[in-house]
């Protein structure tokens, strides 16, 4: 069953942590748009000792993701480095099971606090593994490089991703960086006034940890980035569920998740515990 409604009709799709996402302002161009949110995704530590070994995704779940319009995830780690920041939790990946999320519909964000832990060569090293795996990406980009990634290029009107975080620079070298808040904020503006019609799809991570409330700071810059023209606002950090409700003040109804949860991470609860996370 189908519910249009005016901006978006949100439904959680069990225990994968997903949202599904069916857009109003691109429904009345060409029919109905499904999004696939994900949360956080950890494709390292030592994920292949799960049950299934070696494989991510059952033929079902695989098949589901793909039907999709579109899949978005947020790549949580690095690519492996000589060095590692002194952190507690230091997220690097050997890219091993980066073709299990290359799906044709999908795109990874990679503008978070992890994408750093190899400083810029761990930054480099991400960016080399998903463009080897040929999986799409927003978010890490050389300086004064980045652009919108758009996820339909075919369809009318056009939809585009722009990720970024307020916690993605610590650690950032000088060529590989990712956009700050008010640089975000700056890309929404410019790609809305130069093309009126197309569906803005912010991704960023944010929130507090442990938490499943949206934190003053959510609040305060989704209420700026759908005034500069974002349609679909999607915050992933918490590591827990949050709610979701549609900003009616908004100049194109913005709907905004306010956490995604995780989806490839060692589970919503006591993930520090969990032995895919690398201590």
């Amino acid at each position: 069953m189908v519910q249009r409604m005016t901006m978006a009709w949100v439904k959680w799709l069990g225990c994968a942590g997903l949202l599904l996402l069916l857009s109003g302002p691109v429904m009345a161009a060409e029919g109905v748009l499904e999004i696939l949110a994900a949360g956080d995704v950890l494709l390292g530590g030592r994920m292949l000792e799960a049950p299934q070994a070696g494989e991510l995704f059952g033929p079902l779940t695989r098949r589901r993701l793909e039907q999709a319009d579109i899949f978005l995830w947020n790549c949580e780690i690095a690519g492996l480095s000589s060095v590692s920041k002194q952190n507690t939790f230091v997220f690097h990946a050997d890219g091993l099971l980066f073709p299990q999320m290359a799906f044709a519909n999908g795109a990874a964000c990679t503008a978070n606090n992890h994408v750093f832990d190899g400083l810029e060569e761990g930054a480099a090293n991400l960016m080399a593994v998903l463009e080897g795996a040929r999986i799409r990406h927003n978010g890490l980009h050389d300086r004064g490089t980045f652009a919108p990634l758009s996820l339909l290029p075919q369809r009318e009107p056009p939809v585009y991703l722009l990720t970024g975080s307020p916690m993605s620079q610590i650690g950032s070298g000088p060529r590989i960086v990712t956009l700050s808040y008010p640089q975000l904020l700056e890309a929404v503006r410019t790609l809305r006034a130069r093309e009126p019609e197309a569906c803005i799809i912010l991704y960023s991570h944010d929130g507090n940890e442990g938490f499943s409330e949206a934190s003053d700071r959510q609040r305060l810059w989704a209420d700026w980035f759908a005034a500069a023209g974002a349609d679909i606002i999607l915050f992933a950090h918490s590591h827990c569920y949050g709610g979701f409700e549609t900003l009616d003040a908004s100049p194109r109804k913005t709907f905004v998740a306010w956490g995604l949860g995780n989806f490839l991470f060692g589970g919503n609860r006591g993930w520090r515990s969990r032995s895919d996370v690398r201590l």
